[in-house]
């Protein structure tokens, strides 16, 4: 509400009478713009964002957001990114309901009102209905005017202005003295920019008035202390693309690039539209593009979750490969590939809204909520893929669909403050900051409002970075990402991204934070000898892909350039001295970077870590360079905490590498609609663990403490209690190692019952394809394999056998597997084993 007790030389109702006319629009008017009816709408399941040429297959999500990547080498460029479905969804609070959220754009034409039929068929998946825009019109100074007007009647209580500012503001507007950009800015409390700032696209009152009431009422629902508002200048700065190819004149690495780029631009994927063309019905959807998991759920709710799924599927796709097309066809001048990326954006421009509702419902027992379960993946991969191309392609792109796109883009970020406001999608409703399905579509909306370069966009730009540091804030102090790298490596690259283009803007309020100084030595300490990852958690990278051999990951390259720390820039040069071409966007930039940053690689990391966050341990005797000869021992160990995501039943777990050699591993994480994935990979049966009474479900975090009593250069001792993770059990573990290759495990379990003879206590994945050497009886046992021998000791008789088990490491996708289990009826087993690594076997 305006404060009535106003200057009296301006009058409260002279003020009335202008909002009035200002917000009552003639017919005329209202045909300037479009409205979307709402929508049913769904999404396909990426997997974690990939070059172009190798494809991470999309990796279908689970319940409570896994997803896991399997990499298969696709035919040329398709990426997909991998995501996180959710796990439960409701329909919003009472308190939420309040607030009726806004259907579609008012200031429209007069369209005729869905009726319920329509609206149900949209809800369950029919085809998204939107009336065409005929033409943008110019923002009028008046339709700016009651845009300031909304922002002051509508702004954060923090910045609100007293009757007598507000009438002397508009006074002075209507004087000339000041623009209407001007004085939304001083209503909004903030001061106004140099010049005054133009609004660069339709600026539409009604939905402009809309999204901030939206933004304010979700940043006023934030619990807890909040951050400072941002109230400088909303500006996008891009990456000079034309810069970067006049500096790859002048190297070989980048040049071979950009000519890599020409022959994948070519291929039959670049061409096929049904990469990019949304399809409205099931039988639309390319079989490839189908969940994996779409034949389990119920038909009524069949096509509505596909077509959720497929948005994510195509919004990832446009993202990274429209993305290369477009800087291909600047690099080349084709008309033929400019026409294509220009036909891409038009494709894009019809997905409204760009994520359908449905991405929830494959459950049995979830249901649609009314109104949908809100925006998801596929919004914040739509908005990316808009303003990377947009950005690159520039004038190419025809005004007339450069103006629709950015009405798309107002549309979408008015729709993510709703659904922040109402809490419709359930890691809102429940504040799950941690999630990457909570990051994305925030990062979207910061993305599209720094584009969107409107400064009264800036309570939903307030919103969205309040969304990202809540979620920064949330992840580990020491660079730990609370998902798992495979998350980390979808997310963390649009992260980072997002935080340098803030920076450029002249917003700092992320870059100081623990987390983003750190992740790139948590990435660093995530890759193993041999090119293998650390796997725990639903991680679906066991080992690195070999277009990752000569180029980092672009979460962990985008991690080590935006921290700007000199240490970063050499560790990631040192691990990747010579990028080599591997079709993508982020290796171009990488390579771009070193020949911009030059300086000798160098390695000032200690070779060991401790991360309390995921109580995570790493060692290893050196780092090497990930593309040359390796023959480093190193060990990775696992507790747990209550506060991670993505995790599985593991805790207690411990993996050993050995150059390019697998002593032990983690059994990795299949696509979720493995038939094997819940008892095979995600429950204690993955794990070199306890097996006996583990808790359920297996994604269910547990505190499980992990205490360093010593880690240095020359080895480690570590303990971790691992009860939290079974039932009426204690369950402790010790490791100790050293520089020479011997690992002592010393387990002690305890039940609260005996279990009967032939029970299974505990198991050890090799990373053997061939049979095992087991010989001994009762209390001894001794198990060899290439380069590895162990002993086994108990308190009790023990029998020892081995069984091949298939995973999702490394070729052959199977190994052996030493199952330890009790002859005889217990209750309790004291077990050691020592480990003898033959350090010069590492093949």
């Amino acid at each position: 509400m305006l404060n009535t007790k106003m200057n009296n030389s301006f009058p409260i109702k002279f003020l009335g009478a202008i909002i009035v006319s200002l917000l009552v629009c003639s017919p005329a008017d209202a045909r300037q713009s479009r409205v979307a009816t709402p929508s049913g709408t769904n999404a396909k399941a990426p997997a974690a964002k990939a070059p172009a040429a190798k494809a991470p297959a999309a990796k279908a999500p689970a319940a409570k957001a896994p997803a896991a990547v399997s990499t298969t080498k696709a035919s040329a460029v398709t990426t997909s990114k991998k995501i996180a479905p959710t796990a439960t969804t409701s329909t919003p609070s009472t308190a939420t309901k309040a607030v009726a959220p806004v259907a579609s754009t008012v200031v429209i034409a007069p369209a005729k009102p869905a009726t319920a039929k329509t609206v149900e068929g949209n809800i369950q998946g029919g085809k998204t209905t939107t009336n065409s825009v005929a033409s943008i019109a110019r923002p009028t100074e008046a339709s700016k005017t009651a845009d300031a007007i909304a922002v002051a009647t509508t702004g954060p209580a923090t910045t609100a202005k007293t009757g007598e500012q507000i009438g002397q503001a508009i006074v002075d507007l209507s004087s000339g003295k000041i623009t209407a950009e001007e004085l939304a800015r001083q209503l909004a409390g903030g001061t106004a920019p140099t010049g005054g700032q133009p609004a660069t696209s339709p600026v539409i009152p009604e939905l402009t008035r809309v999204t901030i009431e939206a933004a304010n009422q979700a940043l006023a629902q934030i619990p807890g202390p909040r951050v400072a508002l941002y109230s400088g200048t909303l500006k996008f700065v891009p990456t000079d693309w034309n810069a970067l190819l006049q500096r790859a004149g002048n190297s070989q690495s980048t040049r071979s690039m950009l000519e890599q780029f020409k022959e994948i631009a070519n291929q039959p994927s670049f061409q096929n539209v049904s990469n990019y063309k949304r399809p409205t019905t099931l039988q639309e959807i390319p079989t490839g593009m189908k969940d994996g998991r779409l034949a389990d759920v119920a038909l009524a709710k069949r096509e509505t979750f596909a077509l959720a799924m497929v948005d994510c599927t195509q919004t990832s796709w446009l993202s990274t490969n429209g993305v290369l097309l477009a800087l291909t066809a600047k690099y080349t001048q084709n008309p033929e590939q400019l026409s294509r990326a220009v036909n891409m954006l038009e494709e894009l421009n019809k997905f409204v809204p760009l994520q359908r509702p449905g991405t929830t419902i494959w459950e049995p027992n979830v249901v649609m909520p009314a109104g949908g379960d809100g925006v998801w993946l596929a919004t914040a991969w739509g908005i990316s893929a808009i303003v990377d191309i947009s950005t690159i392609l520039g004038d190419s792109v025809p005004l007339e669909l450069r103006n629709r796109l950015r009405l798309q883009l107002r549309e979408e970020v008015k729709r993510i403050c709703q659904d922040w406001r109402d809490r419709r999608p359930w890691f809102v409703k429940s504040r799950y900051v941690v999630s990457n399905q909570w990051i994305e579509p925030s990062i979207g909306l910061i993305k599209a409002c720094l584009f969107l370069e409107d400064p009264l966009l800036l309570p939903a730009y307030n919103l969205g970075v309040e969304n990202l540091i809540a979620s920064l804030q949330s992840h580990g102090q020491n660079g730990e990402f609370l998902e798992g790298f495979s998350y980390a490596q979808m997310s963390l690259m649009s992260t980072h991204e997002i935080i340098g283009k803030m920076r450029l803007a002249g917003d700092s309020r992320c870059i100081s934070i623990p987390f983003v100084k750190n992740n790139w030595k948590w990435f660093a300490q995530m890759h193993q000898p041999g090119k293998m990852l650390v796997n725990c958690g639903d991680s679906g990278r066991s080992e690195l892909p070999d277009y990752c051999f000569t180029v980092p990951f672009s979460s962990f390259s985008a991690a080590a350039m935006a921290s700007g720390d000199p240490d970063a820039l050499s560790m990631i040069r040192f691990l990747y001295p010579s990028p080599q071409p591997i079709g993508a966007l982020d290796a171009l930039k990488y390579a771009d970077y070193l020949l911009e940053n030059g300086g000798a690689g160098q390695v000032r990391l200690p070779t060991f870590a401790s991360f309390p966050s995921q109580q995570l341990v790493t060692w290893r005797t050196e780092f090497q360079p990930i593309a040359g000869a390796q023959k480093a021992l190193a060990i990775w160990a696992k507790g747990g905490t209550p506060q991670e995501n993505h995790i599985r039943r593991e805790q207690g777990h411990l993996s050993i590498y050995n150059g390019d050699r697998i002593v032990l591993m983690n059994c990795g994480t299949p696509y979720y609609s493995d038939p094997d994935y819940f008892n095979g990979y995600a429950s204690s049966a993955g794990s070199n663990i306890m097996q006996v009474d583990q808790l359920t479900p297996s994604g269910l975090a547990v505190s499980a403490p992990l205490t360093v009593n010593r880690l240095d250069a020359n080895g480690g001792d570590i303990s971790i209690d691992s009860s939290g993770a079974y039932l009426g059990a204690t369950c402790t573990r010790n490791i100790s190692w050293d520089q020479t290759g011997f690992v002592k495990i010393v387990d002690q379990a305890n039940l609260s019952s005996a279990v009967p003879s032939g029970t299974e206590f505990y198991r050890f994945h090799t990373g053997s394809s061939q049979p095992l050497n087991i010989a001994g009886q009762g209390k001894l046992w001794t198990v060899s394999w290439l380069g590895t021998s162990m002993k086994i000791t108990s308190d009790k008789p023990i029998s020892v056998q081995q069984i091949v088990r298939p995973d999702k490491v490394t070729m052959p996708f199977q190994h052996q597997t030493i199952l330890i289990s009790v002859p005889q009826e217990t209750s309790s087993l004291s077990l050691t084993s020592e480990l003898v690594i033959d350090r010069n076997i590492t093949q």
